[in-house]
């Protein structure tokens, strides 16, 4: 059996600390003090996208099984996807209460239906450039759009 240790929290590491210390051994660690001087810390929650967004549409990931497990293959059975206003997705949330646990909001790319909210963010220049060592083609397809994610309590996604 493998041994297990506690993943280690590193504070605002520099671009080549992070990589010499957890992308090139494979280590996992999380980040932390990277977007503490973002508005979007302190003002995106529930009510802000409700008050500020209510009518964008988002496609809301819907399990049609009460027992949801961690397992690609139940997933890819058990969900479909199905058109809804934000702002009555939120609703659904809040007043669902257990039965809210089926409705989940995955991958949705806010910042091209709201770019205005750009202002709320402030992406390291320094964490996005991508190492040059790393061929032009691959550097690309590397390139991740933001996305937002929004679930109930007691959601269930599979490992990503």
């Amino acid at each position: 059996m493998s041994e297990t240790s506690a993943i280690p929290r590193v504070h605002h590491p520099s671009p080549a600390v992070f990589r010499r210390e957890f992308v090139a051994p494979r280590r996992p660690s999380v980040i932390t003090g990277v977007a503490d001087d973002w508005p979007a810390v302190s003002l995106w929650d529930i009510e802000y996208f409700r008050r500020t967004l209510p009518d964008i549409e988002v496609k809301v990931e819907i399990w049609e099984r009460e027992d949801a497990r961690n397992d690609p293959a139940d997933y890819l059975k058990s969900v479909r996807r199905a058109p809804m206003p934000l702002g009555a997705f939120l609703d659904r949330l809040q007043t669902a209460g257990r039965e809210s646990r089926s409705h989940y909001l995955a991958q949705y790319p806010l910042l091209k239906t709201a770019p205005r909210l750009m202002e709320d963010i402030r992406p390291p220049a320094e964490y996005m450039e991508t190492p040059g060592y790393v061929p032009r083609a691959l550097a690309r397809r590397m390139r991740l759009e933001p996305a937002l994610w929004i679930g109930p309590a007691g959601a269930v996604t599979t490992l990503h």
